[in-house]
């Protein structure tokens, strides 16, 4: 998230960020840790996110997509963007 922040940052970045919720909902997972560096990481996660959602080139777009198959958050965040960059090629 880091990285995106800055990225973001830059102005660089416009357009749609797609948003599922299970990326929403680790990163809240996170944040209600005990550890208090995992809980650190979480909530800079999450007002990373809210900063994007502020910026006004960047639409953030909640999208309710799920890969049962793929176990991995991670994982599951690459088969959205590939889903979403054919999805938009093809427009």
């Amino acid at each position: 998230m880091d990285g995106l922040r800055t990225f973001a940052d830059t102005g660089f970045m416009d357009g749609n960020f797609y948003h599922p919720p299970i990326h929403l909902q680790e990163l809240q997972h996170i944040a209600d840790s005990s550890d208090p560096l995992k809980r650190g990481r979480g909530r800079r996660g999450l007002d990373i996110l809210n900063r994007i959602q502020k910026q006004a080139s960047i639409a953030v777009k909640i999208v309710d997509q799920d890969y049962p198959k793929i176990q991995e958050v991670d994982a599951k965040l690459i088969a959205l963007a590939r889903g979403n960059s054919r999805q938009n090629h093809h427009q």
